[in-house]
Parts: structure tokens; sequence; C-alpha cells
């Protein structure tokens, strides 16, 4: 099983609502992103699996409430006055009071972004996406994306996340960035926003990697028999790779890719889990000629910190006494990357979230074009290199 760590981090989110400062989003390192998030056990290859192993609702201690509302303030602080590494430390303090909390993580990737850590930023962001459903929380946070997106000079990414932004929490600035357009929400672009990327020298070199984070694989004995066990798809000389790795509470999806020098390319596609359990379905759909065409779906269960008041569960705020971890509803995504065999690099990523669990978008490929439709995402993109 992978060794994970935990991190907690929040601070206040001002960019989306100019009346009152709220949270915002979170960044986080890619490690401290896969460190958060636990796992469970790989889905089957025609349909995920659902969340194991989903804990019940739990009181938190009263001690660790006034340490996660006190971090929260620590960072919130911290962050204004510029002095993100004691931000950073404050919400983690906060995660550690409260696991998977998305304001507190959001929060973080909110202080990461001011700090310029832009591929931090993303990682925590997507992390804290991916355990709320509060719609206004989404806002800051996919806005927050959007400012790391214009950062990074990525103006379509930058457009979808505003768009969203705008779909879950209306507001002036969002509004502004579109200039009053409908936009796509789904995210496409030529690299995933997130996604990991190593390469190595040969299979054996890739595998060695891969069981020193999950511990469980068994040595490697041949190239056919080990990779045969590994990869969740029929592999083959010159194949690509998927693997779906991990135990509760981390889970994984990688794809590794064999280029044209004799060397082995990893993407790591996604990583989710953690306490309200989780899920990923990935499938190499296409490995003909020089493009691989991965596509997965997750399913993140989400923690949620509530209160009971009048009979009904609601949000916990700081004025409360008594708050509860709970489990909310599963966040389901979907997700399209081809990659150039060749030579390791990513051509073309699609992300979006499920509509009612259904994929939104459809996609279709004619080489070397993909037809993207649905949600106002029509459009032809070249696999260009």
């Amino acid at each position: 099983m992978r060794k994970v760590s935990c991190f907690v981090l929040l601070v206040s989110l001002l960019a989306c609502n100019k009346e009152k400062p709220s949270p915002a989003p979170a960044a986080a390192s890619a490690s401290a992103e896969k460190a958060d998030k636990p796992a469970e056990k790989p889905a089957s290859k025609a349909k995920p699996e659902t969340p194991k192993k989903k804990e019940p609702s739990k009181k938190v201690e009263a001690d660790k409430l006034t340490t996660y509302w006190k971090a929260m303030n620590d960072g919130r602080k911290a962050t204004l006055a510029k002095k993100y590494d004691d931000a950073y430390a404050a919400f983690d303090r906060a995660l550690v009071a409260v696991p998977d909390d998305a304001r507190a993580i959001s929060e973080r990737g909110y202080a990461k972004l001011l700090a310029k850590d832009y591929p931090g930023a993303v990682a925590d962001l997507d992390r804290a996406v991916a355990r709320t459903k509060d719609r206004k929380l989404l806002g800051q946070i996919y806005y927050n994306y959007g400012l790391a997106a214009e950062a990074k000079g990525d103006a379509a990414a930058a457009k979808a996340a505003f768009a969203r932004s705008n779909q879950y929490n209306p507001t002036p600035a969002a509004a502004k960035k579109l200039d009053g357009k409908p936009a796509c929400t789904a995210i496409i672009t030529a690299e995933a926003p997130a996604a990991s990327k190593k390469t190595f020298g040969s299979w054996k070199e890739a595998y060695e990697s891969a069981r020193k984070d999950f511990t469980e694989l068994a040595a490697w004995s041949s190239e056919a028999s080990t990779l045969g066990t590994f990869c969740s798809n029929k592999w083959a000389k010159g194949a690509s790779c998927v693997a779906k790795l991990g135990d509760f509470p981390l889970f994984e999806a990688r794809l590794y890719t064999p280029t044209s020098d004799g060397k082995v390319v990893m993407f790591e596609l996604a990583v989710v889990g953690g306490r309200c359990g989780a899920s990923i379905d990935a499938k190499l759909t296409s490995d003909e000629g020089d493009v691989a065409h991965v596509s997965w779906e997750t399913r993140q269960g989400i923690s949620v910190l509530v209160t009971e008041k009048n009979g009904e569960m609601v949000d916990c705020t700081e004025k409360d006494n008594e708050c509860m971890s709970a489990c909310g509803d599963d966040e389901v995504t979907f997700a399209d990357l081809f990659v150039a065999k060749d030579k390791g690099e990513s051509m073309l990523y699609v992300g979006r979230e499920a509509e009612n669990d259904k994929d939104p978008i459809q996609l279709s490929v004619e080489m070397p074009v993909v037809k993207i439709k649905g949600k106002g995402c029509d459009a032809e993109r070249p696999l260009a290199r």
C-alpha cells in the first residue's frame, strides 16, 4: 500500500466576491495532493465500482473543532499578510483537525496562487473541487483556477474555468472575464492541468518505480508476465499500458507508453480517495499507430462539516459548538488524454464534470482530428505535435 501523509490548509478567497471576502480555493503541490488523497481498490474494467468503506458521520471533538477554526483564521491572516509559508502551515493544521475539508484545501490553493506557485495551486484546486458540492465554494475555486490558467498563458483553460465559476456562482468578476459570452465548461487543453509525467529508461525501471509507491506489487519476473498482470489492458510488445493501482484509502490510475527511442513515459491520470471512498475506471480506448488514447471516470466521496439545526443538517460555521464530519454525494468526472507515443508527449486533454452521473460530452476520432460535441463545446481539435 502506498505511504501517505496528511496535509491541511485554508485561506480566504477575495477574488470572486468583492462585497464580502470568502474562502479561497486551494492549491497544493502534486505530492501534497497525492498525500491527502486516500484510495480504494481499482474499479473493474467495465464499470467504476461504488466507493468502498465509506465511513459514517462522526462527531468532531470540541478541541479539534477549536483547532480547525483557529488554524483557518491564522491561515487567512497569513495569506493577507503575504506570509505564504505560514499560511500553508496553518491550513495544514486545519486539515489535520478536519481531514479532506474542501474549504481548507481551496484556501491553501489560493495562497499558493498568490505566491505564484501555479502547479501547486492547480493541484489543490483540483483536490478541493473533488471534495465539495457547495456551489458558492465551487464558483470561487474555478475562478482561482482561471487565474492560475491565465498566469500560465492557457487562455482556453482559463475561459473554461471562468465559465464554470459563473455557472456555479454568478459574479460580476467572472462575467467580466467572459465578456458576457457563454463558454464551454469542459477543460480542453494540450496537457492535463495537474498530471505529473516521468520518463524511464525501460519497462523494468518504470515498474520498479511503481513498486516503491505500491509495495503490494509483485517482484519483476519477465517483461511479458509482469506487464501482463500490471496492465489492465491486454499488453503486448510495443503497446501502451494502463495501470490501476492502490488499495483503500488511496486509488490511482496511470498511463505508460513506450517511445521510439526505447524509453517509457508515465502519465499520472488521477489520484482519488479518502474516508468517504473513491474509485477510478480507466481504459486504453485506442493504441493504434503512433497515438495512445486513454479515457477515465472518477468517483470521489466528499467529506463535509455539518451541524444539526431544526432537524436538518446544514453547513457548520465558526459559531457552532458541535459539528460532524459526514460523507456527502459523490463527485463524478470524466476525462480523455491523447498522447504521441513516439515522443511520449501529450497532445490533447478533455476534462469535464458529470451531469446526473453521465458524461455531457461526446468525443469521436477521425485521425488526426478529435471532434467534441455537447454543452457548448462543439469543436474539432487536431492532434498536432
